[in-house]
C-alpha cells in the first residue's frame, strides 16, 4: 500500500512540474522576439521566409513595447498582462507596402482585436512565445539575437 502512495505522491508532483514549463509572467516577456513561424491548421508549419525583413517585437519593463513587421515599424505600443492574455494597446504602425510575412502577422493580430486592444492568449514555454490567434493556429517566437 506504500508503494501504490509513492507512486501516486510522485505522479501528483511530475504532473506539477510540468505545468510550470507554460510561464505567463510579465518579467518572462521583457526583451525582443522575433517571428519565427506559425502552426495553423489549415497549412501546417509555415516558417520565416528569412527575407531580410522580418517580424519582431521588444517588450520594455515599463510596460511599452515597439517592433517591426515587415518594412513597418510598430511604435509606441502599451502592452498588459491578464491572466493568459497579452493585451496590445496605443501602437502607431507606419503604413508602408508590407512583404508578405509582415501581411500575414497583420492578418493574425486582427484575429484578436476586441474594438479597444489586442487580446491575445499567449504561454512561454522553452523559452519560445507562443501567440494564440484563432481557434487552434499559433504564431511562434523565438529570442531576438
Amino acid at each position: 500500500m506504500k508503494s501504490i502512495s509513492m507512486i501516486c505522491l510522485v505522479l501528483i508532483l511530475g504532473a506539477g512540474c510540468e505545468e510550470e514549463e507554460s510561464v505567463r509572467n510579465f518579467d518572462d516577456l521583457i526583451g525582443s522576439w522575433q517571428l519565427a513561424y506559425y502552426l495553423t491548421e489549415d497549412n501546417g508549419r509555415i516558417n520565416d521566409p528569412d527575407d531580410g525583413k522580418p517580424v519582431y517585437l521588444t517588450f520594455k519593463a515599463d510596460r511599452t513595447f515597439e517592433g517591426m513587421a515587415g518594412n513597418n515599424f510598430i511604435e509606441l505600443g502599451k502592452f498588459e498582462v491578464e491572466g493568459d492574455q497579452l493585451i496590445l494597446m496605443d501602437a502607431a504602425v507606419t503604413e508602408i507596402t508590407t512583404t508578405e510575412w509582415g501581411e500575414r502577422f497583420n492578418d493574425a493580430l486582427r484575429h484578436s482585436w476586441n474594438g479597444e486592444a489586442l487580446a491575445i492568449p499567449y504561454t512561454i514555454e522553452d523559452n519560445e512565445l507562443i501567440l494564440n490567434y484563432v481557434d487552434n493556429d499559433t504564431m511562434h517566437f523565438l529570442p531576438k539575437e
